[in-house]
């Protein structure tokens, strides 16, 4: 006796439309998989089918039914019987049986002689998941992302020698409103970088990290002494000796990220020794 009959035809639909529309045929993108089908035979009577679908390809057009039965136990002959005779007088439509639970010997030898072609559509079981040795394959994996901050330099104090200084000018960068400022670049000839204040604390140029006496949070020092190297500024050049930095690197961001394959149904075909797995978001993936 079978049991929630629509709800089971509903879930066989949803999982053939996904499995036609990711097929590698382009043209199986348009077919839509109906539900409670119903069609004139060639004797005029009126057949109903719980699912089906239909396309053209080269001017031909081609008719698939399934007949879906939710049964707590094995699907009989009786019942492939049954489906044959309702496809007597429509020779043309390619005929599907779906159940839980399987067939019957009967049944399969029946179903084979007659091209029925026979499924087992079902939810997902914990063998699904287990290779033909019986080792376990990948559901689920867990990704722990950390996010590392870059330095956030709090000030900046410029060095010139003093005989480099340019009287004509005034420096004075140690306040941190200038420390991400784009127009003031720093020219080093002698390792040949070019770099303004800002590319140099976002993309990490000064090389700042932790001291080993220091933790996330603290304030850092470093000091860069140039062999050949100038600031530029609104067309104004310094040569300039040290660059003094303090700086706070924040604590990383820790998330973890969990990767899974959540299965909606499973179809298995019996006599291509197969199974199409169809996932909640409509993906489609295969397995001997």
């Amino acid at each position: 006796m079978d049991c929630d009959y629509k709800e089971y035809e509903l879930f066989v639909q949803k999982l053939f439309q996904a499995i036609i529309y990711a097929g590698e045929n382009g043209i199986q993108k348009n077919i839509k998989v109906e539900h409670d089908k119903k069609i004139l035979d060639n004797a005029g009577i009126e057949r109903q089918f719980d699912i089906y679908w239909k396309y053209e390809l080269a001017g031909i057009e081609y008719e698939t039914i399934i007949e879906c039965k939710n049964y707590s136990s094995k699907v009989t002959v009786e019942r492939i019987d049954a489906l044959i005779g309702k496809l007597h007088d429509l020779p043309n439509i390619k005929g599907i049986f779906a159940t839980t639970q399987g067939y019957q010997a009967g049944a399969v030898k029946k179903a084979e002689q007659n091209n029925i072609e026979l499924l087992v559509v079902r939810k997902e079981k914990d063998d699904d998941w287990m290779d033909e040795d019986g080792n376990p394959l990948i559901k689920k994996i867990i990704i722990n992302m950390i996010a590392l901050s870059r330095p956030r330099i709090t000030k900046l104090n410029i060095y010139i020698k003093k005989e480099d200084i340019d009287n004509s000018q005034q420096i004075d960068f140690a306040t941190p409103s200038m420390v991400l400022d784009n127009e003031v670049t720093i020219v080093d000839k002698y390792n040949k970088e070019e770099y303004s204040i800002y590319d140099g604390a976002v993309k990490n140029k000064f090389h700042l990290d932790l001291q080993d006496n220091k933790t996330y949070g603290d304030i850092h020092t470093k000091e860069i002494i140039f062999e050949d190297a100038y600031y530029k500024r609104k067309g104004m050049w310094q040569k300039i000796h040290k660059l003094k930095i303090e700086y706070v690197i924040d604590k990383p961001v820790e998330q973890e990220v969990v990767v899974e394959m959540f299965i909606d149904g499973v179809v298995e075909y019996l006599f291509k020794r197969k199974k199409s797995f169809v996932t909640r978001d409509g993906r489609v993936f295969h397995r001997q």
